[in-house]
């Protein structure tokens, strides 16, 4: 079932009422709602991330050290669990499944 499987929640854009769309995580997926990438901050799609995701915990913490003792981290100022999950799927071949959200409540960031 899905309680074992790699996922991500996201929302489905096109009639909601979501503020700061630039700052987003947009999801990349095909027609069988398997993701191909997570964008941080960039429009490249009509899904964006809620903040739900599923994976193996040592997959997390393997992904995560690659990137930390890699040239990735110098070219960003913050690591996103975003990016920790692309590059799952991206270097590591993981799927990950897009599961849509039924109810999305955006609280903003701490300075809204």
């Amino acid at each position: 079932g899905i309680k074992n499987d790699n996922f991500v929640v996201g929302l489905k854009i096109n009639n909601t009422d979501v503020k700061n769309i630039q700052n987003k995580s947009f999801i990349v997926k095909n027609d069988n709602d398997i993701i191909q990438d997570i964008v941080e901050k960039s429009i490249v799609s009509n899904s964006i991330c809620v903040g739900g995701y599923s994976l193996r915990a040592e997959h997390f913490i393997a992904s995560y050290e690659k990137i930390i003792n890699s040239s990735l981290m110098f070219n960003t100022k913050e690591l996103y669990v975003s990016h920790i999950i692309s590059h799952l799927m991206i270097n590591e071949k993981k799927l990950f499944h897009f599961i849509p959200a039924k109810k999305y409540v955006d609280w903003g960031t701490l300075k809204d």
